[in-house]
C-alpha cells in the first residue's frame, strides 16, 4: 500500500480506470475539485474510463446527473450502475434472478422508480402478498433503520426473498449520513431473510466494467473509490488495483490527513483487503505537503 499525491504518479501503469461516483467524484453537490481535470487529463492520455455506481438508479439517470455537474460523456467511456444491472437480469430472469415470482414489493418506489423492469412484474403494497422483494433504499433520504422493521418482520414472517439494487450501508450527502439499500438488505439478512445484491463489490458490475474497458488484463486497471468494502474489496476480487480516497465514507473514521497505519487499522478492523494505494481525494496532482 502506498500513499499518492495525485493520479498523475500512477497515470502511466494502467491503461484503464474505473470511478466510482459518490464520494468519488461528487457528494450531492458540485462536482469535486479536480475530479473534472482528473477525468480530462486521463482522456489527453488516451485512457479509457468507466464509472461504475451503486446507484439503483439506470445508467441514464446517473449520466444525466453527472452531466450536470460538468462530468460529460466525454469523459469517460460507459456507466455501470447497481440498478441498472439488476433491472437487466430481471428482464433475463437468470440466475439467482430464475425462480422469482410476479408479485414484488418495493422499498423506495417513488425515489427510484426504474429499477424494476415495465413488464413481467406487477407491484403490490404489502410483503404478505409479495413473491419477493425489491429494495432499492429508502424514499425518504433521511428515514431510519428502525422505520424499516415492521416490514422486516413481516418479510420473515411470509419467507419471501429480497433483491438489493445497492449494497451500500450508507452515503454521505453534503455532511449528512444516510442509509442506503444494503443496510435494509443487511438487516434482513441479519434476521435470516435471503438476499441477493447486486453491485460493488459483486462481480456482476466489475465484469460489466472491464466490458467498457475492453482491457484483457485486470492488472492493468484500477479502480478509484472510497469504500473498503465495495471499492477495494471489489477490486481485488477482480483482480485489480485500487485507490482509496479517504475524504469519503470513511472519513469521520480515519480523520482529515490519516496516516497509513490509520488505513491499515481501519482495514484490519473490518477484516477488509487493504488499497494498492490511498490519495486524499480526487486529483490529478497535488504537492505532498498539500494533505
Amino acid at each position: 500500500m502506498d500513499r499518492i499525491h495525485g493520479l498523475r504518479e500512477i497515470a502511466d501503469d494502467f491503461d484503464g480506470f474505473i470511478f466510482d461516483v459518490w464520494g468519488t467524484l461528487y457528494d450531492g453537490g458540485a462536482a469535486f475539485e479536480q475530479a473534472v481535470s482528473s477525468l480530462q487529463a486521463l482522456r489527453d492520455l488516451g485512457k479509457r474510463i468507466a464509472i461504475l455506481s451503486n446507484s439503483p438508479q439506470r445508467p441514464g439517470t446517473v449520466a444525466g446527473r453527472l452531466d450536470r455537474i460538468g462530468i460529460t460523456a466525454d469523459l469517460y467511456d460507459g456507466i455501470v450502475t447497481s440498478g441498472g444491472v439488476t433491472h437487466d437480469l430481471l428482464i433475463k430472469r437468470t440466475g439467482p434472478f430464475s425462480d422469482l415470482g410476479e408479485r414484488v414489493f418495493q422499498t423506495g418506489p417513488v425515489r427510484f422508480p426504474e429499477t424494476l423492469p415495465d413488464r413481467g412484474y406487477i407491484s403490490v403494497d404489502r410483503v404478505a402478498a409479495a413473491d419477493w422483494i425489491l429494495c432499492s433504499g429508502p424514499d425518504e433520504p433521511m428515514a431510519t433503520l428502525q422505520s424499516f422493521d415492521p416490514m422486516l418482520d413481516a418479510a420473515i414472517a411470509a419467507g419471501v426473498p429480497m433483491v438489493c439494487a445497492n449494497p451500500d450501508l450508507e452515503v454521505v450527502q453534503q455532511g449528512k449520513r444516510q442509509i442506503c439499500a444494503g443496510a435494509i438488505a443487511k438487516a434482513y439478512a441479519d434476521r435470516g431473510g435471503r438476499v441477493v445484491s447486486i453491485g460493488k463489490p459483486h462481480p456482476e458490475v466489475f465484469e460489466r466494467s472491464m466490458s467498457i474497458l475492453e482491457i484483457d488484463t485486470p492488472s492493468r486497471c484500477l479502480m478509484i473509490g472510497d469504500n473498503l468494502s465495495t471499492d477495494v474489496l471489489g477490486a481485488a476480487r477482480a483482480g485489480l488495483a485500487s485507490l482509496l480516497l479517504t475524504q469519503g465514507i470513511h472519513a469521520e473514521h480515519l480523520g482529515p490527513t490519516p496516516a497509513m497505519s490509520a488505513v491499515e487499522d481501519l482495514s484490519s478492523e473490518l477484516k477488509l483487503r487493504q488499497p494498492t494505494y490511498v490519495d486524499h481525494a480526487i486529483a490529478w496532482s497535488v504537492a505532498p505537503n498539500a494533505g
